[in-house]
Protein backbone atom coordinates (compact mmCIF):
# COMPACT_ATOMS: atom_id res chain seq x y z
CA UNK A 1 0.00 0.00 0.00
CA UNK A 2 1.10 3.20 -0.93
CA UNK A 3 1.37 6.18 1.43
CA UNK A 4 -0.36 9.39 0.32
CA UNK A 5 -0.60 12.70 1.93
CA UNK A 6 -4.07 13.06 2.98
CA UNK A 7 -4.98 16.25 2.49
CA UNK A 8 -7.31 17.50 5.20
CA UNK A 9 -6.15 20.91 5.92
CA UNK A 10 -7.38 21.52 9.33
CA UNK A 11 -8.91 19.16 11.87
CA UNK A 12 -12.44 18.17 11.94
CA UNK A 13 -13.00 16.24 14.72
CA UNK A 14 -15.49 17.84 17.57
CA UNK A 15 -17.63 19.70 14.42
CA UNK A 16 -21.35 19.05 13.58
CA UNK A 17 -22.21 17.39 10.22
CA UNK A 18 -25.51 16.71 8.15
CA UNK A 19 -28.92 18.94 8.54
CA UNK A 20 -33.01 18.15 9.52
CA UNK A 21 -33.40 16.05 5.88
CA UNK A 22 -31.15 12.92 7.22
CA UNK A 23 -30.68 12.74 10.71
CA UNK A 24 -27.87 10.74 11.82
CA UNK A 25 -27.43 8.13 14.66
CA UNK A 26 -24.94 7.99 16.97
CA UNK A 27 -22.10 5.32 16.00
CA UNK A 28 -23.25 5.59 12.44
CA UNK A 29 -19.85 6.00 10.04
CA UNK A 30 -19.77 7.24 6.55
CA UNK A 31 -18.18 9.33 4.40
CA UNK A 32 -17.32 13.00 5.21
CA UNK A 33 -18.00 15.70 2.79
CA UNK A 34 -17.02 19.06 3.44
CA UNK A 35 -19.32 21.28 0.39
CA UNK A 36 -18.47 24.47 0.06
CA UNK A 37 -20.94 26.90 -2.42
CA UNK A 38 -19.25 28.34 -5.95
CA UNK A 39 -20.21 32.20 -7.06
CA UNK A 40 -18.43 34.54 -9.89
CA UNK A 41 -19.91 37.57 -7.11
CA UNK A 42 -16.52 38.78 -5.66
CA UNK A 43 -18.71 40.09 -2.77
CA UNK A 44 -19.69 36.23 -1.96
CA UNK A 45 -18.65 34.36 1.17
CA UNK A 46 -18.95 30.79 1.16
CA UNK A 47 -20.18 29.27 3.96
CA UNK A 48 -18.70 25.25 4.47
CA UNK A 49 -20.76 22.51 5.91
CA UNK A 50 -19.97 19.02 6.63
CA UNK A 51 -22.09 16.02 5.46
CA UNK A 52 -21.53 12.46 6.47
CA UNK A 53 -23.01 10.02 3.55
CA UNK A 54 -23.17 6.49 3.09
CA UNK A 55 -21.52 6.77 -0.51
CA UNK A 56 -18.26 8.50 -1.26
CA UNK A 57 -18.41 10.88 -4.19
CA UNK A 58 -17.94 10.58 -7.05
CA UNK A 59 -15.77 12.35 -10.18
CA UNK A 60 -17.90 13.91 -12.77
CA UNK A 61 -17.29 11.88 -16.06
CA UNK A 62 -15.08 8.79 -15.00
CA UNK A 63 -17.49 8.46 -12.20
CA UNK A 64 -13.93 7.08 -10.04
CA UNK A 65 -15.49 7.27 -6.25
CA UNK A 66 -12.72 8.91 -4.08
CA UNK A 67 -11.92 8.70 -0.58
CA UNK A 68 -9.69 11.64 -0.11
CA UNK A 69 -9.47 14.03 -2.50
CA UNK A 70 -11.44 17.49 -4.05
CA UNK A 71 -13.86 17.80 -6.54
CA UNK A 72 -14.41 21.33 -8.48
CA UNK A 73 -18.37 21.79 -9.36
CA UNK A 74 -19.60 25.03 -11.38
CA UNK A 75 -22.20 25.59 -8.29
CA UNK A 76 -20.11 23.36 -5.59
CA UNK A 77 -17.01 22.33 -4.46
CA UNK A 78 -16.86 18.74 -2.25
CA UNK A 79 -13.48 18.02 -0.34
CA UNK A 80 -13.58 14.17 -0.10
CA UNK A 81 -12.04 13.52 3.83
CA UNK A 82 -12.20 9.91 4.59
CA UNK A 83 -14.07 8.07 6.97
CA UNK A 84 -15.85 9.21 10.34
CA UNK A 85 -17.98 8.31 12.49
CA UNK A 86 -20.98 9.77 14.77
CA UNK A 87 -20.14 10.47 18.38
CA UNK A 88 -23.12 12.67 19.60
CA UNK A 89 -26.40 13.59 18.00
CA UNK A 90 -28.12 17.05 18.13
CA UNK A 91 -31.84 17.09 18.79
CA UNK A 92 -32.38 18.43 15.24
CA UNK A 93 -30.65 15.30 13.82
CA UNK A 94 -27.25 16.67 13.32
CA UNK A 95 -24.19 14.87 14.34
CA UNK A 96 -20.61 15.74 15.89
CA UNK A 97 -18.18 13.64 13.95
CA UNK A 98 -14.84 11.97 15.12
CA UNK A 99 -12.47 11.07 12.25
CA UNK A 100 -11.35 6.98 12.34
CA UNK A 101 -7.99 6.01 11.27
CA UNK A 102 -6.29 2.42 10.92
CA UNK A 103 -7.83 -0.96 11.55
CA UNK A 104 -11.02 1.25 12.35
CA UNK A 105 -10.98 2.77 9.28
CA UNK A 106 -10.94 -0.28 7.31
CA UNK A 107 -13.66 -1.70 9.37
CA UNK A 108 -15.62 0.78 8.67
CA UNK A 109 -15.43 0.93 4.86
CA UNK A 110 -16.11 -3.08 4.49
CA UNK A 111 -19.11 -2.45 6.91
CA UNK A 112 -20.05 0.32 4.11
CA UNK A 113 -19.17 -2.24 1.30
CA UNK A 114 -16.44 0.04 -0.11
CA UNK A 115 -13.28 -2.00 0.79
CA UNK A 116 -11.55 -1.00 -2.42
CA UNK A 117 -11.87 2.16 -1.98
CA UNK A 118 -8.18 2.38 0.08
CA UNK A 119 -6.60 0.57 -2.63
CA UNK A 120 -3.33 2.27 -2.78
CA UNK A 121 -4.04 4.42 0.05
CA UNK A 122 -2.60 4.58 3.37
CA UNK A 123 -5.63 4.67 6.38
CA UNK A 124 -3.21 3.88 8.89
CA UNK A 125 -1.92 7.96 10.27
CA UNK A 126 -3.78 10.68 11.10
CA UNK A 127 -2.81 13.66 8.24
CA UNK A 128 -1.05 16.00 10.87
CA UNK A 129 -0.94 19.65 8.95
CA UNK A 130 2.51 20.74 8.18
CA UNK A 131 3.57 24.10 10.40
CA UNK A 132 3.48 27.17 8.14
CA UNK A 133 6.84 28.87 8.10
CA UNK A 134 6.39 32.68 7.80
CA UNK A 135 9.88 32.77 7.31
CA UNK A 136 10.46 30.40 4.62
CA UNK A 137 7.49 31.72 3.04
CA UNK A 138 8.90 35.58 3.25
CA UNK A 139 12.18 34.41 1.50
Amino acid sequence: MTTIQKHISETYDGRWAGDARHPLKAGEVGFLLELTPVSSNPNFVPRKRLELRPHPVRRAGSLEEILFGTIFGDRTDVEALGVARVTEVAANGRGRVQTIWGDEAMAALDTLAYPDLADGVDVSVEYVKPEYNDAAANG
